[in-house]
């Protein structure tokens, strides 16, 4: 309780600060990408892999890695835009609806958000991704909020001080970590992607072998920022849309 209280006492301090300048608008472009040591170390973790299961994995299975494999090695450089305003925030790929690199799909893209639009509210506790791409009809998903772990790390980016929190999913009895620097200096929750519930804005995001890095901050930007909540789409929860999914597949 003192590390979240002493976190959270820094944020009270720096919103005063924030907000006494009316900073309630903004825009983030964050770059997204797999860095060089991530596809190092996957070649060689995959090289040793292969070795090993060579034996006992089927030609499907080799050929089904060989295309992760390739898509890995070939994904590209991608940016994304958080844009806020008040209680509200939009997130998109920027060139979403460009294809590509390898038999039309791109590891970064599609982990960075693809097509979707991710609208969040922080008053109403809403978490909305709108899908129109992948099942051939528009779907709004009701993504949960994230649970977050607070820690007392910190580091400099972009000038700001940057306190680290961990979130935690388990799918099918595996756990899967995302590591995000929020910055309590600029008091809104948002970040890229639905990735949000934090003191602070995310500024930095490590998702797997994906990082996100915010590259250009705009705080009250003289255009103003206005935020359209996606309504086009068939309302689901994310456990309705699995559902829709493995049916789509099998049939």
């Amino acid at each position: 309780m003192k590390k979240i209280g002493g976190i959270v006492f820094v944020c009270l301090l720096c919103t005063g600060s924030f907000f006494g300048q009316s900073a309630y608008s903004g825009k983030i472009t964050y770059e997204i990408k797999i860095p060089v040591q991530e596809k190092e170390s996957y070649r060689d973790f995959q090289s040793k892999k292969r070795k090993n299961d060579s034996k006992n994995s089927t030609k499907l299975e080799k050929s089904a890695q060989q295309f992760i494999d390739k898509m890995h090695a070939s994904s590209t450089i991608e940016k994304g835009v958080l844009s806020f305003y008040q209680q509200e925030s939009l997130y998109t790929l920027i060139n979403n609806m460009e294809n590509d690199v390898v038999g039309g799909l791109n590891l970064v893209k599609i982990e960075a958000g693809g097509s979707s639009v991710f609208y969040s509210n922080s008053f109403t506790k809403k978490n909305i991704e709108q899908d129109c791409e992948l099942l051939g009809e528009c779907f709004l998903i009701e993504n949960p909020m994230l649970k977050w772990e607070l820690k007392q790390t910190t580091k400099i980016i972009g000038g700001y001080l940057c306190y680290q929190a961990i979130s935690t999913k388990e799918y099918k009895g595996r756990k899967s970590y995302t590591i995000a620097w929020y910055t309590p200096q600029i008091p809104v929750n948002f970040g890229p992607k639905g990735y949000n519930g934090l003191p602070g804005l995310i500024l930095e995001l490590e998702r797997g072998a994906i990082r996100y890095n915010a590259i250009k901050i705009e705080l009250n930007p003289k255009d103003q920022v206005k935020i359209k909540r996606p309504t086009k789409g068939k309302a689901v929860t994310k456990k309705e849309f699995r559902k829709f999914f493995t049916m789509f597949k099998k049939g």
